[in-house]
């Protein structure tokens, strides 16, 4: 699971991306991601996050109304 904040210039929008969705907004699988990460390479783990920044996509989402009350969904 990815969390990303999406915007355009009405607002911006916090999601939960599952393991597809967010393979296919940063183009590297979670085990690759993980590796990188174990392996030091703190660079090329914050260039996959940097080229996906500012990146235009179309959403499809879905979406559940809730109220946050005391850190739980309701």
């Amino acid at each position: 699971m990815l969390y990303a904040s999406l915007s355009d210039h009405t607002s911006d929008s916090g999601f939960t991306l599952f393991n597809d969705t967010a393979e296919q907004l940063l183009g590297h699988t979670a085990d690759e991601m993980y590796e990188m990460k174990q392996n030091g390479d703190e660079a090329g783990y914050e260039a996959v996050f940097q080229a996906a920044i500012f990146t235009p996509v179309l959403v499809k989402a879905r979406v559940k109304q809730g109220v946050w009350v005391l850190g739980v969904w309701v």
